[in-house]
Formats: structure tokens, C-alpha cells, sequence
């Protein structure tokens, strides 16, 4: 339901109309929805219980664009989420130029380009300006290989892998020396290269192909081996 009216007065004139529950004025070239004095040419006012959109353009069930009560935008979108939310792409032609570009935020919010250089020696450093690439300080991995020392050898690439080194002598082992490790011959446990068996009672030979380990001989037919309580006897 619209109504309306014209008030006169000395050098006053305004519209007003009823529009559902708002009053909408124009006055001096000025349109106010919910206030008597709009500030602009285009003003709305809406008490604070107020849940609807105060702005919205749509084609079909399709919302183009919105304006929430709580002052959000929306293109593209009716719920929008944020102060500007757009559904789509977006162009800001005064960050435009030659060429592709970086677009970043001083600390202030105030977006600004960083053009792109056209050499790919350089890389963006954290004060925003951009730096050649200097390899002389670090390792070229084009052509780089490992180092090595102690008991490591090879330089890492086909055909030299990273092992360690040979032993000087059978039997050797890498032994830690209290400050580095050294080969050295194991002095730890049997070396059963040249090792004998030790026995006693009942038992003779050494153990070897030459001398195999065997009970002893009785001294007469039909002796026996007999336990006495402490050892084997004939």
C-alpha cells in the first residue's frame, strides 16, 4: 500500500510516502527510507530489530547482488559472509598493468602490485623486493657430490655410491676408538680361524679335521665309562 503526499512551507518541499511500515521522503534532491533528514542522495535507515536485507537486485530466483543489514555486500551471492563477498571473478583495473603481477597488502590493508621479473634467478624476499639467486654460498645439485671422511667413501653418484671402506686384513672390524672409528683386528671373542677346543675326562682331540673330538680309549675290553659322583671314569 503507497500513500502520499506534499507538504509546502517557505523554501521547503517535500514527498512523503507510506510505504508498509516506512516513511520514504525525498527532500532537496534527497531520498530518505526510515529518517526525515536523509544525508545522501540515497539513505536508509532501519531500526536495529531489523533482519532483512536493505538492498537487493535478482534476476529470477537468482540474487545478483545484496546489501545486508549489517552492511555486508554480496555479488553473485544473497548470504554473503564477509563485508565484500563475491561469487565469480573480480577485476580491479587500477591494479592493472603490463605484464603479470603480485598483489599484496601493505600493513595498513592497502593493496598494491609487485610486478613479476622476467628472470628466473630471482626469488621474493620477506622485505618485499625481489633478489637474484646466489648458488657460490650453497650447494649446486646439478653438480654436487657428497663429501665424505673416516670410515665413509664415494661421492654419492651412479657408479661411486657412499660405503664403507675396505678392511686392510681378514678379519678386521670398524672399532670406535673413544674419537673416531678405526680399523682394527677383533680381539673380542674366539677366531675360529685358528682356534682349538680345550677338553678333559672323558674327552680327547681338539676339534679340528686333524684331531676330532673323540671319548677316550678304555684300557682293557668291556670297560665302561662310569660316573664316580664328581667325573667320568673308565
Amino acid at each position: 500500500m503507497l500513500r502520499g503526499g506534499i507538504l509546502k512551507g517557505f523554501f521547503l518541499k517535500f514527498f512523503v510516502f507510506f510505504v508498509a511500515n516506512f516513511t520514504l521522503i525525498v527532500y532537496s534532491q534527497k531520498t530518505g527510507i526510515g529518517t526525515s533528514t536523509p544525508q545522501a542522495r540515497f539513505h536508509i535507515n532501519v531500526p536495529s530489530a531489523f533482519n532483512d536485507s536493505l538492498f537487493m537486485i535478482s534476476q529470477g530466483s537468482a540474487i545478483k547482488l545484496v546489501l545486508t543489514q549489517s552492511g555486508k555486500l554480496g555479488i553473485g551471492t544473497g548470504v554473503p559472509s564477509a563485508e565484500l563477498h563475491v561469487v565469480g571473478s573480480a577485476r580491479i583495473t587500477g591494479l592493472g598493468g603490463s605484464g603479470n603481477a603480485l598483489v599484496l597488502s601493505d600493513n595498513q590493508g592497502n593493496l598494491y602490485v609487485l610486478a613479476l621479473p622476467n628472470d628466473t634467478t630471482k626469488f621474493l624476499r620477506g622485505d618485499g623486493t625481489w633478489k637474484a639467486i646466489s648458488v657460490s654460498g650453497g650447494d649446486n645439485w646439478g653438480s654436487q657430490v657428497a663429501l665424505t671422511s673416516g670410515a665413509l667413501t664415494g661421492s654419492g653418484v651412479v657408479g661411486d655410491s657412499i660405503r664403507l671402506k675396505s678392511g686392510t686384513a681378514v678379519g678386521q672390524v670398524w672399532k670406535w676408538d673413544g674419537g673416531k672409528w678405526v680399523l682394527a683386528k677383533d680381539s673380542v671373542g674366539d677366531n675360529w680361524g685358528s682356534q682349538v677346543v680345550q677338553v678333559n675326562g672323558p674327552l680327547t682331540g681338539d676339534g679340528t679335521s686333524a684331531n676330532p673330538l673323540g671319548l677316550i680309549s678304555g684300557t682293557n675290553a668291556g670297560d665302561v665309562l662310569k660316573w664316580d659322583g664328581s667325573q667320568w671314569v673308565s
